[in-house]
């Protein structure tokens, strides 16, 4: 569990930071002295977890698992604290009342963290002692363009040209070609070789690639990949998307990809839409099971075997070296171990060699990874594969872990958008601070490090800069994180809300965009605050969300917008959240003081032509990044603190999709803890009498 310690002591220092700021300020009525106190004891945690994270035993197990319900506890008493002090303040009510209880409750905390620090100081010891074997060197560092290895293909060479042939054959029916071999063998890398080559993409008029899941949608399939992923949902079109594909095919030569097949009913769901034009058009297939592939095509299926020595080593060698020989002679021997124990799977082999490549290329280090990969010898092929790659996870620098972990959260075969990864992992809390680098930056280089490490792998790159646009993940690197998530308990809270309120009325989850049927509505949180009216039905949240945040109690539910729709006269938002995304067909009408979402980091309006925020706007410390085709920002409240007029607002950093961007008088020059702001914008308006 010591991964969701860690993980919840990052969250709770950027709470921490934000809760200090504001008693700075005095716009909180709390003992800084305490707030110190916990923010160092926090420090302490996380520097031992980075440190003995490896450590064995049931008591040091007992203690990451108090650490995670303590960092909960923490968070869920500020929030408590914090709103309150918020509604009184709203209410003109004298907010310093509640200081002592919020003191006393705070005392209690520091208790219970200091109890933690004398037990794990008692233990040190023994963690020290009984180190993960094989952990990763300190001075550990990459010695190859290990992200390189992501795309390196080696020993594919003969399959292609065979796969070609076949491509080619003069039989003008539809043909289909099933590739089978087992998970991590390199059957979509070899499909993905034969799908770019410069003859494939010249002899056929239509080429699409469908990635299929054990759990799939037809439709999701189908959508977005008939004219080029243009096709919309609610578009005019009455034909469905598998129509729109057929008659896009009928006539034409044409190449498709199904990758991944589990299930005959999954070919038997799509087959209709691929038409036999009698022209030469192929279908490739890719699937583990055997007994699928011979199903599916009188076409004998073709095998994908293991590699042999020689290719073993040479794609090892250009994974942890770049390059096709071993640099390190000293290595050599040790090597060769590692890789003839990988059994010839590339999947095991670029990710031990990413592992050793973040090595150092130190001795002892290599000779404890062959160690390792050696006693899974007499292990059966899955549960072999498996070890190699806990292997490689478990050697991970405790920062890491969380951001691997978090990959869960995506479909199979999923296409994951960089930018929008990073940014889960910032709203997430799993970045943590540091004063010379944002947390975008920091994410960027945590993902580069996966990259390089060959757990996450290229999918696609910008055209102009090169940089990486997307990524994804193996399913055998999914399964662990699924896996070991479970084992460690690790546990998000609610902090993301991603709405889309322009279709499906009355029947969105509250907590993500998911649909929710009458039957499936759950109401799992006691609900409080509500203002600014004490009339308020209760949100729903979908079979998914409950089972995903069954371990939380309670949320506290504030209206902020009103008349976003016929079946929603208001739009509730709990005060713990870091992340809002909203689809509106109209501008929002605010209704409810906006700083009672104290923690809020990002805020995004997607749809509406003009987003006037209102003044609290100004009093969210956290705050980074507004997102809408159109803002106004107000003029602020001017707080008056020992003569000297302040905003709290400090790092907002980006509009990133404003067209029009719209200050209200006398702003510019005035905001002094305003550390950056980026405006990528058409139009840029400045109503202001300011110079800057």
């Amino acid at each position: 569990m010591a991964v969701a310690a860690y993980a919840s002591l990052v969250s709770l220092t950027h709470v921490l930071d934000n809760v200090h700021y504001r008693a700075q300020l005095r716009r909180l009525h709390v003992d800084i002295t305490r707030i110190e106190s916990l923010q160092e004891s926090v420090s302490f945690l996380l520097e031992f977890l980075e440190v003995n994270h490896g450590g064995e035993g049931q008591k040091i197990e007992d203690l990451w698992g108090q650490i995670s319900e303590v960092s909960l506890e923490v968070e869920e008493i500020f929030d408590s604290h914090v709103v309150s002090q918020l509604q009184k303040e709203s209410q003109g009510e004298s907010s310093d009342m509640g200081a002592r209880s919020f003191d006393e409750d705070l005392d209690t905390m520091i208790q219970k963290i200091d109890y933690i620090k004398r037990e794990l100081l008692l233990v040190e010891e023994v963690v020290v002692e009984k180190p993960t074997r094989a952990s990763v060197p300190a001075s550990g560092s990459s010695t190859a363009a290990s992200s390189a290895a992501n795309n390196t293909i080696v020993g594919l060479d003969e399959h292609v040209m065979k796969i070609k042939g076949e491509l080619a054959r003069y039989d003008y029916n539809l043909q289909i070609i099933p590739i089978v071999g087992m998970g991590g063998i390199g059957k979509t890398t070899l499909a993905k070789k034969v799908y770019g080559d410069k003859y494939v993409v010249e002899r056929f008029d239509v080429r699409i690639w469908l990635t299929i899941s054990q759990e799939y949608s037809v439709d999701e399939i189908l959508i977005g990949l008939v004219n080029d992923g243009k096709v919309e949902r609610h578009g005019g079109n009455s034909d469905g998307p598998g129509e729109v594909l057929r008659k896009k095919l009928y006539g034409r030569r044409y190449l498709i990809v199904m990758d991944d097949i589990w299930t005959l009913q999954a070919w038997d769901d799509l087959r209709r839409f691929f038409p036999d034009n009698g022209n030469g058009s192929r279908i490739i297939i890719t699937t583990r099971l055997s007994h699928v592939a011979g199903s599916l095509s009188s076409h004998d299926p073709y095998l994908m075997t293991l590699m042999d020595m020689n290719t073993s080593w040479s794609l090892f060698c250009q994974t942890v070296f770049g390059e096709e020989n071993c640099s390190h002679r000293e290595l050599e021997q040790i090597g060769k171990v590692i890789v003839k124990n990988c059994g010839g799977l590339p999947l095991q082999i670029i990710v031990i060699g990413g592992l050793l490549a973040k090595s150092g290329m130190n001795k002892q280090y290599w000779e404890s990874v062959a160690e390792n990969v050696s006693s899974f010898s007499n292990a059966s092929d899955g549960e072999h594969c498996f070890n190699i790659l806990l292997l490689s996870y478990n050697n991970l620098p405790m920062y890491l872990k969380p951001c691997f972990l978090y990959m869960r959260a995506y479909p199979e075969d999923a296409e994951v958008h960089v930018s929008n990864l990073i940014e889960l992992w910032v709203d997430e809390g799993l970045i943590p601070t540091k004063e010379d680098k944002s947390l975008e930056e920091l994410g960027k280089e945590y993902l580069k490090d996966l990259v390089d490490r060959n757990l996450l792998f290229v999918r696609k790159l910008s055209e102009d800069m090169g940089e990486l646009e997307t990524c994804g993940i193996h399913d055998l690197l999914r399964d662990l994180c699924l896996s070991v998530s479970k084992k460690e308990n690790f546990l998000f809270s609610p902090r993301i809300q991603d709405l889309n309120l322009i279709y499906y009325w009355g029947r969105l989850c509250f907590l993500c965009d998911g649909l929710v049927t009458e039957e499936e509505r759950k109401y799992p949180f006691a609900l409080e605050v509500i203002p600014p009216s004490a009339s308020h039905s209760n949100h729903p949240i979908c079979g998914y969300c409950e089972v995903t945040y069954s371990h939380v109690k309670r949320l506290r539910l504030v209206k902020v917008i009103d008349e976003v729709g016929v079946a929603h006269d208001s739009l509730v938002q709990h005060t713990k959240l870091r992340s809002v995304s909203i689809s509106l067909n109209q501008s929002p009408k605010f209704i409810s003081p906006l700083h009672f979402l104290w923690n809020l980091q990002s805020l995004s309006f997607l749809h509406p032509p003009l987003v006037v925020l209102p003044s609290e706007i100004w009093e969210l410390p956290q705050l980074r990044v507004i997102q809408c085709k159109s803002v106004v920002l107000p003029n602020p409240r001017v707080h008056h603190v020992e003569g000297k007029d302040f905003y709290i607002l400090r790092n907002l950093h980006s509009l990133s999709t404003a067209r029009n961007f719209k200050l209200a008088d006398e702003i510019l020059g005035r905001i002094p803890n305003l550390k950056e702001l980026k405006i990528k914008t058409l139009a840029f308006q400045i109503h202001s009498n300011s110079c800057f």
